[in-house]
């Protein structure tokens, strides 16, 4: 989706009605989602599906990483992360350790580039992010140009994959080819990219 050259995800996305449903599932057992509209139930389900799946290994992590904003912010730095979701579909960014950001975003035939930083909050850290003016969420419709921070929390367990360095060089101006919003993995975006090897998955929850 493109305007003025670019779309950008909704990393605000924790400040809204449905994602306040979605951070309940991160923090209780269970929530009842029939007052969700339909279309994002099966989200809403496939989050709280991977929240009660994960090992004892994966939740030490998890919260580890959530309940420090510089462990977190290390962990981040210098990584390609997915993230999949029934809103935006695939979406895969850079996150330099210099803050700059290199967003991949579905059907963009470049990347949109920005800034990130974790912010520490009384309640615990949000991820924040900075776009360019022309920039937009075509879920919201809303422009960016100016910080929004989300927390954290949600960030993590839509993170479906981090590894280590700008797997696709977005940084330097180019995307392999046009995402789609299907749900896919990094492996197959760099067998079709003809990408050096990525790194291990970083995610384990």
């Amino acid at each position: 989706v493109e305007r003025g050259g670019a779309g950008v995800r909704s990393h605000s996305f924790s400040k809204s009605r449905v994602a306040a449903i979605a951070l309940a599932f991160l923090v209780s057992a269970c929530v009842d989602t029939s007052n969700a509209p339909a279309e994002l139930r099966p989200e809403l389900e496939r989050m709280d599906a991977r929240d009660a799946a994960m090992s004892a290994e994966g939740k030490a992590t998890y919260r580890a990483l959530y309940s420090n904003g510089a462990k977190l912010s290390a962990f981040l730095s210098n990584t390609t992360v997915r993230h999949f979701d029934a809103l935006h579909g695939t979406q895969v960014e850079y996150l330099g350790s210099d803050g700059k950001t290199a967003l991949w975003y579905p059907g963009n035939a470049v990347p949109v580039f920005g800034l990130w930083k974790v912010k520490q909050t009384l309640d615990g850290p949000d991820m924040c992010f900075l776009y360019g003016q022309n920039t937009y969420n075509p879920v919201t419709d809303e422009t960016s140009g100016r910080w929004e921070c989300g927390d954290a929390s949600l960030y993590l367990i839509g993170a479906a994959e981090v590894v280590n360095g700008d797997a696709f060089g977005l940084m330097q101006g180019r995307v392999p080819f046009r995402l789609s919003k299907e749900n896919t993995t990094l492996k197959a975006l760099a067998g079709r990219a003809g990408s050096k090897k990525l790194s291990p998955n970083k995610v384990n929850w």
